[in-house]
């Protein structure tokens, strides 16, 4: 009797098992890459938070920037104001 040929087996058991071992292997990487981004990931938010708490005075900024220049635009007309009532405080004779 003729033993049966079983070549063909073994080559898809061979490849069967390759197949496995690549999609074990593949798995692993990217199991290590998810847990080394969500490590990341924790830093990031961290970080931002910091940053979000440093700047959150950063709207503030523009209005106190527009009251500064009314304050400052105030103190120039009363500037004028006072150098046509008082110009001997700039050294001038006052206009008789």
């Amino acid at each position: 009797m003729n033993e049966p040929d079983l070549t063909g087996w073994y080559a898809g058991l061979v490849i069967g098992a390759v197949a496995i071992l690549a999609v074990v292997v593949l798995v692993t990487i990217i199991l290590a890459l998810a847990r080394a981004a969500g490590s990341k990931s924790r830093e990031i938010a961290l970080t931002l938070r910091q940053a979000r708490s440093n700047t959150g005075a950063m709207p503030d900024v523009m209005s106190i920037n527009v009251e500064v220049h009314q304050i400052n635009a105030r103190l120039a007309d009363l500037r004028r104001n006072l150098d046509t009532i008082y110009p001997e405080a700039r050294g001038e004779q006052h206009p008789s």
